[in-house]
């Protein structure tokens, strides 16, 4: 009997030292969400293809973005640096999107995010995509969930078309991005 007694005591005890460890931490899941403006795209390969020449590709495009908080007064919270690929049928306007991206955040606890996104084009332009990341640096063991849709700009607010860092005339895309940075609690 005492043996029992010993090996369910030391059960219980590896079980309430799992349960508290780190590694074991209850998760959060922090909303995130801010508008993206790009006011400069580096080329890529463009070419068209198909039948009819009517699908038009674009491999690694560079665009370089601002992050601002959705919320008043709108600050700047970071930077994007955004890797695009796509094939459109420019009969149609439909086409997939997708790429890598580098979100640098400004704001605490700053850190970066690197990732990946994939999504569809639709005749308007209409842009919907799914992006993840992973954290790195102050940000490390956190993962990016959101999505991304593409708005037109006279949809931001005022407070941001006065601080953009381009002319509004040569804005190239603008974006609403929402979702979850999920970390493991400590």
């Amino acid at each position: 009997m005492k043996r029992w007694t010993v090996v369910s005591v030391c059960g219980f005890m590896v079980l309430v030292l799992i349960a508290t460890s780190p590694g074991f931490a209850k998760s959060s899941k922090e909303p995130n969400e801010f508008f993206e403006v790009t006011c400069f795209v580096a080329p890529g390969s463009y070419w068209t293809g198909g039948e009819d020449e009517k699908m038009f590709h674009v491999r690694g495009e560079m665009g370089f973005s601002t992050l601002y908080d959705v919320e008043p007064p709108h600050g700047v919270v970071g930077t994007n640096s955004v890797v695009t690929n796509l094939n459109v049928n420019t009969a149609t306007g439909k086409g997939q999107v997708w790429g890598t991206f580098s979100t640098v955040f400004d704001v605490s606890p700053g850190g970066t995010i690197d990732g990946t996104y994939n999504g569809k084009l639709a005749p308007g332009p209409v842009f919907v995509s799914k992006a993840v990341g992973q954290g790195t640096g102050t940000l490390k063991g956190q993962k990016l969930k959101s999505t991304l849709v593409g708005i037109d700009a006279g949809m931001l607010p005022l407070a941001i078309l006065l601080d953009l860092p381009c002319d509004p005339a040569e804005i190239v895309g603008v974006f609403y991005d929402s979702g979850f940075i999920h970390s493991r609690g400590n």
